[in-house]
């Protein structure tokens, strides 16, 4: 009987098959490993990621704007997040199906630009600032309406 001698792309790909293998069956195992060993070292790691950053940032800088413009929804309710965090509007105890509406009113307003041509804003309800009631950046506080509607309505609570 002649033995069967495995080529190096063979054995290259029975190890890669054995590691998929293995990361499937041991994946919460290996999640929380990871999450205690960034918890551990969350430090060392941020600096490290800094000094990477300081090296050469423009990887960092071109991945990011292709992120925005592939997530242009997101990057909208999170710039929009982030601006009402600054005036205490949004609450932290949103839940992600919370957050996760919010960015959906933003992708409809987009949804809506390109299907009608005409511009679409997501609206406060009950304004952020406004001079006699000042609303919260929630859910049931949004609502989708062209921007002309949105512009006339100033920021005034009808």
């Amino acid at each position: 009987m002649k033995k069967k001698y495995f080529t190096e792309e063979e054995k290259k790909q029975a190890k890669a098959e054995w590691d998929r293998q293995y990361r499937a069956r041991k994946r919460e195992q290996l999640v929380e490993r990871k999450r205690e060993y960034y918890l551990n070292n969350k430090d060392k790691i941020s600096e490290k990621s800094r000094q990477k950053y300081l090296l050469n940032p423009e990887p960092a800088k071109l991945k990011s704007k292709e992120w925005k413009e592939k997530n242009k929804e997101k990057h909208n309710a999170n710039c929009m997040l982030r601006h009402t965090r600054k005036l205490n509007a949004c609450p932290k105890w949103l839940s992600e199906d919370e957050r996760w509406m919010i960015q959906e009113a933003y992708h409809l307003s987009a949804v809506r630009t390109k299907a009608t041509g005409i511009k679409w804003h997501v609206d406060h309800i009950v304004p952020l600032q406004g001079k006699t009631v000042c609303g919260l950046h929630v859910p049931w506080n949004l609502q989708v309406i062209t921007a002309s509607e949105n512009c006339s309505k100033r920021n005034s609570f009808v």
